[in-house]
């Protein structure tokens, strides 16, 4: 085990593809996305994030940690090559998890998240045993772009237009953060930190991404990316007093559309499965429907005894 550097990019990158194609049949993770994670606010690549190599020198497991309102992440890209499964690697980063937990948060309680593929038994079976409860269900939602999305129908007094950069960008992570606030548990995420992994994504597609205005004034907002992967719609958000009016639909099948006219072949997003929003019903009535199944998973650690 060592820390993980900028050379390791490319190696990580393939060994979380490798783990995707193992568990859910083709990848959901490329470079930039790694890149992206590495770019966080306060997250320091020699300190947070490490390698397990095999004898040859292969990259055969990855894990990396972030701390941000109140919780502290063994992220869900930590992984653990098919061919070097339970073999103990799972084990040292979980027991890793802790240890740099208890270094890292020290004027706080500690709380500890991991999500997972919620089929998976011997990962739950594994969570489960290492004191870990299921606190949440999440949702991969995907629709196959394999005819012409219905065109969207626009309510009356509502203009949605393609995002322009230099423009849009703090209002569109304002109108976020304020739709947002509803989501369980959310915490506002500064700007800097928002742009980092969102408008500085090289598969950031801004004449993809969608704003819808009632006059002046931004009432929803699309993220949306692009790349070898597919489309992908990071973040969908209607403020709460034009929620109803059909303004989520209107932007999704806009971004269906103009991703269906540039051959992509399909487009996913992530919900929270219990969401209050009503967002899951949302992206049905879109089209979309369940591809993968999360599981967060929280523990609480009992502070570290001390000698007197």
């Amino acid at each position: 085990m060592r820390a993980a550097t900028m050379d390791d990019a490319q190696a990580v990158t393939d060994l979380i593809v490798a783990c995707d194609i193992e568990e859910f049949g083709r990848p959901e993770y490329g470079l930039e996305d790694l890149l992206a994670m590495w770019r966080r606010k306060n997250f320091d690549l020699a300190r947070d994030a490490w390698v397990i190599l095999a004898n040859d020198g292969t990259v055969v497991g990855y894990a990396d940690m972030h701390y941000a309102g109140g919780l502290v992440r063994l992220n869900n890209n930590s992984c653990v090559h098919p061919a070097h499964k339970n073999r103990g690697i799972e084990e040292w980063m979980l027991e890793r998890a802790e240890e740099w937990a208890r270094e890292r948060v020290t004027d706080a309680p500690i709380i500890l998240r991991h999500v997972i593929n919620a089929n998976a038994p011997a990962r739950v079976a594994r969570m489960e045993r290492w004191g870990y409860e299921a606190v949440r269900q999440a949702w991969i939602m995907h629709i196959d772009l394999d005819k012409q999305p219905p065109a969207p129908i626009v309510p009356d007094g509502i203009v949605i237009r393609a995002f322009e950069r230099g423009l849009d960008e703090r209002a569109a992570w304002m109108c976020i953060q304020e739709a947002f606030r509803d989501l369980w548990q959310h915490q506002d995420v500064p700007y800097d930190e928002w742009a980092s992994y969102v408008i500085e994504h090289k598969a950031w597609s801004p004449e993809l991404s969608y704003l819808a205005f009632d006059g002046d004034e931004i009432v929803g907002a699309t993220i949306t990316l692009n790349d070898e992967l597919g489309g992908w719609v990071q973040q969908v958000a209607v403020r709460r007093p034009w929620r109803g009016r059909g303004i989520g639909l209107a932007l999704l099948h806009r971004v269906f559309g103009e991703l269906y006219k540039r051959g992509v072949p399909h487009v996913g997003l992530e919900v929270d499965a219990e969401s209050l929003t009503g967002a899951t019903r949302l992206y049905e009535r879109a089209g979309m429907r369940v591809h993968e199944h999360f599981t967060e998973f929280r523990k609480v650690l009992t502070p570290a005894l001390t000698m007197a």
